[in-house]
């Protein structure tokens, strides 16, 4: 129960951070760092970005902001890249959430328990897939989520590595999608698990 709380938390925050919180429009957020003390900080050099503590490493695009740590609550820790420009009141991202999983959890199982927890935000519209990242088996899951006048399209590839569950999501304005979908393959395609 616990874990599908913070899930919904989390999803939540992270549709807010598309809208800055406010449902207005947001500019690009200087980099932040507010990892534990434990955890050293993402190294960021150019548009690359390694991340030990959460186990990854990702090229993304040219021109968009890193967030390490953008939030990390409990037993998730979520890393956020923000587009440069705002379309209408949304600020499009690509946000990399690193669930630590305290018992062994298959990919499907996990990826069952979230679509349920995506699903009582009333989410709508799912196409879901399958495919492989940094070498897993991994679901892919679009849907769109509204609230008050704001809707917000998400694409999302779930998968299991090392201790982590990795939800690797793309938000954005919807009808945006298929300018921002390339930028999200690349981001997928090179999104690589590393021993910490």
């Amino acid at each position: 129960m616990r874990a599908v709380a913070l899930l919904a938390g989390l999803s939540m925050i992270s549709w807010l951070a598309a809208c800055g919180g406010s449902g207005g429009a947001v500019q690009t957020p200087e980099p932040s760092v507010t990892q534990s003390a434990a955890e050293p900080p993402a190294v960021i050099e150019g548009t690359s970005f390694l991340d030990v503590a959460d186990g990854y490493s990702v090229q993304f695009p040219a021109g968009w902001t890193a967030d390490d740590d953008a939030l990390s609550a409990g037993t998730l820790s979520l890393d956020t890249f923000f587009s440069p420009e705002t379309i209408g009141e949304v600020q499009p991202n690509v946000s990399v959430t690193c669930e630590r999983l305290a018992v062994s959890n298959d990919l499907l199982t996990y990826y069952d328990n979230y679509k349920a927890t995506v699903e009582r935000f009333m989410a709508t519209g799912f196409i879901e897939t399958t495919g492989v990242v940094a070498g897993q088996p991994a679901r892919l899951i679009s849907y769109q989520l509204t609230r008050e006048s704001l809707t917000l399209a998400k694409t999302e590839a779930v998968l299991i590595g090392g201790d982590c569950a990795y939800r690797i999501a793309l938000t954005a304005p919807p009808g945006s999608e298929g300018q921002f979908r390339p930028l999200f393959d690349s981001f997928l395609a090179s999104f690589d698990l590393i021993e910490g």
